[in-house]
C-alpha cells in the first residue's frame, strides 16, 4: 500500500511514496531505499539557498555566553509579537523551545518548512519544523564501549586596541597644554607648557582645566614620569585562557530482539570573561525490544543538568573597562605625593574605583536547569498493511534562579 508523505515540502508533482509492508529483503527493499534517497534530494533542492546545509544562514548561536543556545530560523521572522523559533520534534515527538542533545547523539537532522510543515503539524509549524532523529542500537552490533574525552584553551578572538599608559599620560599631557594655550591665548596672558602648577594658579586658571598631575610630569626635570602601571582592563576582563573539558562515555549493541544505547556526557566550560562558566550532564537511554514479530516496544529517555554562572557583561561593564585609565591598577589605584600643594580641597571630585573581579562579586548570578524527557511506544502489526501503535510522552523541565545585587548595582 502507498502513503503519500506530505511533508516533503515539494510541488503536488513531487510527493514522496514510500512502500508500506514491503519485504525488507526483496526488490521492492531496494526500489524503497532509491526512492527514499530521491525523496531525500528534492527535499533538499525545494529548501532555499539559506535553509540547505544545516540551514546555513540560518544557524547561529543567540548569544557567546558558555551554555547558550541556538537559534535557528527556518521562514525568518514571520511576526513581531510571537516568537520566529521552530517546533522541534524529536524522535517523533514535540519538543519544547528548549532542546537539550548532545550532537554526538544525533543521527540526522531535516526540515520541513512552508505548507509541508503546516500539513502534519499545524499552527505549530508555522515558522516550520526541526527534526531531529538520535542514534539508537542496531541490530547484530555486538556491545561497545565507547570513550570520548577533548579539552581545549579558549582565549578571546580579538581585543580594541587602546591606548597604553605612556600613549595616555602623553594625551593627557598635551590636551592640559592646550587648554592652558587657549585660555592664556584668549586672557592675553604670556604662557609656556613649562609653567608649573603654581604658576598657572597664581595666573588665575583653575588647575582642573590646565592643571598636570605630578603623577604624568614631573616640572623640576621637564620630563615625563615613567608610569607605574600600564593595565589593560579588557586582560583584567578576559585574562584568563581557560580550559575546557568535555567527556563522552556511551555503550550500545543490538540483537535480533532487543537493541540498546546507553550515553552519558559531561560538559565543563569556563567563560574566558571573569565569573562565568557552564557545568552540564547529559544522559540519554534508547531501547528497542521486540518479543514477538508482531509486537515492538521501544522507549526513549533523556536527562539534563546544567549550571550556568555569571551575569554576563550585566555583571561586568565592557564600556567601563574600556574607559578606564591604563595608569591605574588593581592593587592601589590613588597615592597622595609627598608635595600636596597641587591639591586645592574644594576642587576634589569623587572618584569611583574599578575592579572588575569586584563588579563581577556585586552581581552574582547562578542558572540550574534540570529537564527529563520520556518517550515511548507499542506497536502491533496486525496483519499485513494494517498496524496499531500507541505512543506516549512525558517532558518536564525546571529553571532555578540565584541572584544577589550589592553595592553600587543597578537593582
Amino acid at each position: 500500500e502507498d502513503v503519500a508523505d506530505a511533508g516533503a515540502g515539494l510541488d503536488a508533482g513531487d510527493f514522496c511514496v514510500f512502500h508500506t509492508g514491503a519485504d525488507e529483503s526483496g526488490p521492492a527493499a531496494r526500489d524503497e531505499q532509491v526512492n527514499q534517497a530521491v525523496c531525500r534530494h528534492k527535499l533538499v533542492r525545494a529548501l532555499p539557498r539559506g535553509v540547505r546545509h544545516q540551514i546555513h544562514e540560518g544557524f547561529r548561536q543567540a548569544d557567546g555566553a558558555p551554555g547558550e543556545g541556538v537559534q535557528i530560523r527556518v521562514r525568518g521572522v514571520n511576526s513581531l509579537s510571537a516568537g520566529s523559533d521552530p517546533l522541534y520534534v524529536v524522535d517523533g515527538y514535540p519538543a519544547s523551545e528548549d532542546v537539550y542533545i548532545n550532537p554526538g547523539d544525533i543521527e540526522s537532522i531535516d526540515i520541513l518548512k512552508d505548507a509541508a510543515s503546516a500539513a502534519i503539524y499545524g499552527s505549530r509549524g508555522a515558522s516550520g519544523v526541526v527534526l531531529i532523529t538520535t542514534k539508537r542500537g542496531k541490530e547484530g552490533e555486538r556491545a561497545k564501549i565507547s570513550y570520548d574525552f577533548s579539552y581545549g584553551i579558549q582565549q578571546l578572538e580579538r581585543k580594541v586596541d587602546l591606548l597604553d599608559a605612556n600613549q595616555f599620560r602623553d594625551l593627557y599631557i598635551a590636551s592640559r597644554n592646550d587648554s592652558y594655550r587657549r585660555k592664556a591665548t584668549a586672557a592675553g596672558i604670556a604662557w609656556s607648557p613649562n609653567d608649573d602648577n603654581t604658576i598657572r594658579s597664581a595666573k588665575g586658571f583653575s588647575l582642573a582645566d590646565v592643571g598636570i598631575h605630578p603623577m604624568f610630569y614631573d616640572f623640576t626635570t621637564r620630563t615625563p614620569v615613567e608610569q607605574q602601571y600600564n593595565t589593560d582592563w579588557q586582560d583584567e576582563v578576559f585574562g584568563s585562557n581557560p580550559v575546557a573539558k568535555y567527556v563522552d562515555l556511551s555503550v550500545n549493541g543490538g540483537t535480533e530482539k532487543a537493541k540498546y544505547k546507553l550515553s552519558f556526557i559531561h560538559q565543563d566550560q569556563p567563560s574566558v570573561m571573569v565569573g562565568n562558566g557552564l557545568k552540564q550532564n547529559n544522559m540519554n537511554a534508547s531501547f528497542n525490544f521486540k518479543p514477538f514479530k508482531f509486537l515492538t516496544l521501544e522507549y526513549r529517555t533523556r536527562l539534563l543538568h546544567k549550571e550556568v554562572d555569571g551575569s554576563g557583561t550585566e555583571g561586568v561593564s565592557l564600556l567601563t573597562a574600556l574607559r578606564e585609565k591604563p595608569t591605574k591598577g588593581l592593587d592601589e589605584y590613588m597615592k597622595l605625593p609627598e608635595d600636596d600643594t597641587y591639591f586645592d580641597p574644594d576642587q576634589l571630585e569623587e572618584e569611583t574605583l574599578f575592579d572588575p573581579k569586584e563588579e563581577s562579586k556585586r552581581n552574582y548570578k547562578k542558572r540550574i536547569n534540570k529537564s527529563l524527557n520520556t518517550m515511548g511506544a507499542v506497536t502491533w502489526d496486525i496483519m499485513k498493511g494494517m498496524t496499531f501503535r500507541s505512543e506516549f510522552g512525558f517532558e518536564n523541565n525546571s529553571e532555578e534562579q540565584r541572584r544577589f545585587w550589592g553595592m553600587e548595582t543597578s537593582k
